[in-house]
């Protein structure tokens, strides 16, 4: 999948150039030492974005939720799992993709934020109705 996706992007006459087009021209022409400006590139955005931006602490709060989630209360994401599993394989996808934005995008926080509200706020919400049953 993932080099069909390359191969989607490849640079081709009479297609538009995407960022990941882009780049393997840069690696073509400068060599694989362009990879590491890019690299660098987008660590300080992130890292710029990190300090100054609202949506960090948004990125934060959800990872933190997220993180809290897996750990208590104890076995909710295992019967979650076994009552909705369509929707656990979401919140997987979710998670995994808010990390690849992260880490691949030059706005990545703001990315992963917006992806992870997709996943933390269903969650939340299956453990308030889990926890308004129980009582």
């Amino acid at each position: 999948m993932f080099i069909f996706f390359i191969w989607l992007n490849l640079p081709v006459e009479g297609r538009e150039i995407s960022h990941l087009g882009r780049t393997i021209i840069a690696v073509r022409e400068g060599g694989i030492g362009e990879l590491y400006y890019v690299v660098v590139r987008k660590a300080s955005m992130n890292l710029r974005l990190l300090r100054h931006s609202l949506w960090s602490r948004v990125f934060m709060s959800l990872l933190f939720v997220q993180a809290i989630l897996l750990f208590r209360p104890l076995g909710l994401l295992k019967q979650l799992q076994k009552e909705y599993p369509l929707f656990m394989g979401g919140l997987l996808g979710i998670t995994a993709g808010s990390a690849v934005a992260f880490l691949t995008n030059d706005s990545g926080v703001v990315a992963a934020a917006t992806l992870l509200l997709y996943s933390t706020l269903p969650l939340l919400y299956f453990l308030l109705q889990k926890i308004i049953s129980e009582s």
